[in-house]
């Protein structure tokens, strides 16, 4: 992709939202309907009822260093993390102490958001604005003077009524008026905003601190971390009205407000002496990077949330060792504390915490002057105990049953359980509603006779036959560590193969001390023009990011079997009939065929996902994609671009990646696609004009460029996974049970003015199913309903050829979120963005896609992360 000009220079950010998406189309009228509920529960209010909407300002004033008075509003805090929250504590002190001043309030039918909104359902009895000024009790800070409080009334002109719940969805979504369903909800929020027993991310999420019937919160005295089972809460305008949604969560936290020290001591390893020179230093830094920690010592010692609050960045070396200058003069840490604080350090041997210092620089802080701050989650990075993250994901991957009872659970455990909110609100019974299972494709091997599915898994299948397009693969390789030779292994797969239909030479064997190896190896292969290096290692051997990265650099296709798996292939015929399907696709063959009327050679199907991994600050993020390019309509292949992290991810690559995917879709086939379908993955209701407006006319402006009198249809769907809507299939007793694999849900939960589907195309082989929510955002064609695009998108999720089922996402996006994966791991192995940077330290990503990506390689347009 030379010439890009990717992450180049952007236009300034304007308002998209203002043009209408693609029309609602109707709902799918054919289908084998089934019995679902849901965790939807729909609202209702009385009809012609005010909300009054108050603006809160609060204004803390301090005492600086020189003596003058600085202001800061709290009830606009720009902050994130523990220093939001604090600021959202310091608010809610203020105003309880104000409105207690405030003649006519009794706090009855009322919610405030901890910032700079409150709504009652009663007008407050105030001519003019409600101001006061508090002194004493608000705060411990020594520098404190005083806190200013002033309410005002919004406007007549922008109070809401329920009777404005219509303008809550608008088909240009700019224009959706949600000010009356943030009300509802922070009006359910209520208690749970209340409640101190009550963790609460944002002002959706909560989690309830102790235990739950039903549920027992796991404890891990390595690290002092612990679960917690809580529940998220959403509310929208759907077809059938206004709805809130409840899910569970699982989620493990660090230790409250405790001694860093403390913390430490049970990491396994400590030592008083305990530093980065040693794996147990390295691994407690790993642990405890990125986390927050109130500063304990100086005047706010003791102090609460007040205090200073600092972020780790890193750790350094010991108080004793580490210096820096004093008034011109070398001072180790230690001695600055005692002198400064009269700290006197009981481990002045211990790693340091390195944090931002308030002039910009970095500084060391003592770990035993620091304490953790509230509410921090514990990310898989910072997990410290063997097997922590299977045992969290086994309680949050549920089955439908214990789901339900947990989410219940968590829900009357925070207080937003309520049926009736304050005799406003009416909650009703979870929504039941009918779905329909789409038919399964047709599925064809080299025999005329169709696969047979699985009776006890219905999507699964197996061969019948050879591949469709068997590959020739006559000069590759084996390459195990030198004494861990698989016996037999090159004469099985070889075997196995050529009953598949492929044509295969047996391979050259080769071995290897070590990564170091690699490099030469890679280079040999070059010469030899090997067209396939398979290696075999053992899963602990930590080569897999050094041969994707060679792999990416020579232009050589690479496939990686463990050492574990190789030794399986003897006796279970799944296994082994698994690496050949892989090999045979990274060739360039197709295993089987899919004969559906939906999916037909015309249609040109892209698909797009990012992974943020691998880039930092301003970037760059890997964005993969995939469309079915290759000579067959049924071959999907891919790549990954470089782009800068931004609100757009997407806008400075959709073109150029599109003109590439043409490009080769004209080398392999005769005629160009009259229909081009493509999928975002990812994107949230936010972007949605942005795709509308911005992405459409790219990609139109590019189809024009290649040939003028070109006009394609065009449909562009969102795709997403990250939504709380979870949908069960009723059985006859009433027990619930897993969505059928493709269980479409297109009516009164979806939106009223988007055609949007819910899909659950896979079987949840372990808790929960959870359904894809797609929604079309543009289309150049309307068709009448949803029957034909439901089709090919669970159609598309029986086309991974590799695993004989459908996955969970349409072909094209899960190869794209492969790809953009395979990009990270070069990005993050080869560390180029720290250093790819032109004259004006802007990051040259064409430079880096050039060197870094697939797009002038030959194996660019084959599916080499297969």
């Amino acid at each position: 992709m030379a010439n890009a000009n990717i992450g180049g220079d952007q236009p300034a950010r304007q308002r998209h939202g203002l043009r209408p998406l693609a029309p609602k189309i109707g709902k799918n009228p054919s289908g084998q309907t089934v019995e679902l509920t849901s965790n939807m529960a729909k609202l209702s209010t009385a009809a012609n009822t005010p909300i009054y909407k108050y603006d809160v300002n609060i204004v803390v004033v301090y005492k600086n260093q020189d003596g003058a008075e600085v202001s800061i509003e709290k009830s606009k805090s720009t902050k994130s993390g523990t220093a939001h929250d604090v600021d959202k504590t310091l608010c809610r002190t203020i105003f309880d102490m104000a409105m207690k001043k405030l003649a006519g309030f009794n706090g009855q039918n009322s919610f405030y958001d901890l910032q700079a909104s409150m709504y009652t359902l009663k007008k407050i009895p105030m001519e003019s604005d409600f101001s006061v000024t508090l002194t004493t009790g608000v705060s411990t800070a020594p520098n404190f003077i005083r806190a200013v409080f002033t309410l005002k009334a919004v406007a007549t002109t922008y109070q809401a009524s329920t009777n404005d719940l219509r303008r809550t969805a608008t088909s240009a979504p700019a224009l959706a008026d949600k000010s009356i369903l943030e009300a509802l909800s922070l009006f359910i929020s209520g208690p749970a905003l209340a409640n101190p027993k009550v963790i609460t991310v944002g002002n959706c999420v909560h989690y309830y601190d102790g235990t739950m019937r039903g549920f027992t919160p796991r404890d891990y005295p390595e690290g002092g971390t612990f679960s917690a089972l809580g529940v998220s809460k959403g509310v929208k305008m759907v077809e059938g009205g206004v709805m809130m949604n409840t899910e569970m969560k699982v989620t493990l936290f660090h230790p409250d407000n405790e001694p860093l020290i403390n913390v430490m001591k049970t990491l396994k390893g400590f030592s008083p002496n305990l530093g980065l020179s040693s794996q147990e230093g390295i691994n407690a830094a790993k642990a405890l990077k990125g986390l927050e920690f109130f500063c304990n010592y100086g005047d706010l010692k003791g102090k609460g949330n007040e205090r200073r609050i600092v972020k780790a960045l890193d750790f350094g070396g010991s108080a004793r060792s580490t210096t820096f200058l004093v008034d011109n003069k070398p001072t180790s840490v230690e001695a600055y504390f005692q002198n400064k604080y009269k700290e006197r350090l009981a481990f002045p041997n211990l790693m340091t915490v390195i944090v931002k210092g308030k002039n910009g620089s970095r500084v060391n802080i003592p770990a035993e002057l620091l304490d953790f701050c509230p509410n921090q989650k514990v990310t898989n990075e910072r997990m410290t105990v063997k097997n922590q993250q299977a045992e969290l994901i086994k309680d949050a991957a549920a089955g439908p049953e214990k789901r339900m009872q947990y989410t219940q659970t968590a829900a009357n455990a925070v207080g937003i359980h309520s049926k009736n909110v304050m005799n406003f609100i009416k909650v009703e019974e979870p929504t039941t509603l009918k779905g329909i299972v789409l038919n399964k494709p047709t599925i064809k091997f080299s025999t005329p006779n169709p696969v047979a599915f699985d009776a006890r898994v219905p999507t699964d299948f197996k061969i019948n036959g050879k591949f469709v397009m068997p590959a020739k693969m006559d000069n590759w390789e084996v390459v195990f560590m030198r004494n861990e030779e698989v016996r037999d292994f090159t004469k099985r797969i070889s075997q196995a193969m050529g009953q598949c239909g492929m044509a295969v030479q047996p391979p050259v064997v080769s071995f290897i001390n070590s990564g170091g190896d690699l490099p030469n190896l890679f280079e040999k292969a070059r010469s030899s023009k090997r067209q396939l290096l398979m290696f075999v290692f053992r899963r602990s051997v930590p080569l897999h990011a050094q041969i994707k990265s060679l792999e990416q650099k020579f232009d050589i296709l690479t496939q990686e079997i463990t050492l574990e798996t190789a030794e399986k292939i003897f006796r279970q015929p799944q296994t082994l009939q698994n690496i050949v399907n892989k090999t045979n696709m990274k060739l360039g063959g197709l295993n089987y065929r899919i004969d559906s009327t939906v999916l037909n050679p015309n249609i040109l199907f892209i698909g797009f996902e990012t992974s943020s991994k691998g880039g930092a600050g301003d970037g760059p993020v890997s964005i993969g994609f995939a469309a079915n390019m290759m000579q067959n309509h049924q071959q999907f292949a891919g790549g990954y671009i470089y782009a800068p992290q931004a609100r757009d991810t997407y806008g400075s690559v959709v073109g150029p990646v599109l003109k590439q995917i043409l490009g080769v879709v004209r080398r392999n086939r005769k005629d160009p696609p009259q229909e081009i379908i493509m999928y975002f993955n990812g994107v949230t209701e936010g972007q949605y004009g942005l795709i509308n407006e911005v992405y459409s006319e790219e990609i139109k402006k590019t189809i024009m460029a290649i040939k003028a009198d070109w006009r394609p249809r065009l449909m562009i769907i969102a795709t997403s996974k990250a939504h709380n809507e979870r949908f069960y299939q009723l059985e006859k007793n009433k027990a619930v049970s897993n969505l059928a694999p493709g269980t479409v849900i297109d009516h009164t939960v979806v939106s009223p003015v988007f055609s949007e589907f819910y899909l659950a195309s896979a079987v949840a082989r372990q808790g929960t199913a959870k359904a894809t929510k797609y929604t079309i955002i543009f289309a150049t064609n309307p068709e009448a309903n949803l029957a034909r695009i439901e089709t090919i998108t669970n159609d598309l999720c029986f086309d991974h050829q590799i695993v004989f089922q459908p996955v969970s996402l349409p072909v094209p996006l899960f190869i794209a979120g492969r790809c953009s994966q395979r990009g990270a791991a070069v990005l993050g192995y080869n560390g180029v963005f720290s250093f790819r940077r032109g004259e004006n330290g802007n990051v040259d990503y064409d430079a880096m896609n050039e060197q870094y990506g697939y797009s002038q390689k030959n194996l660019f347009g084959k599916r080499f992360n297969a």
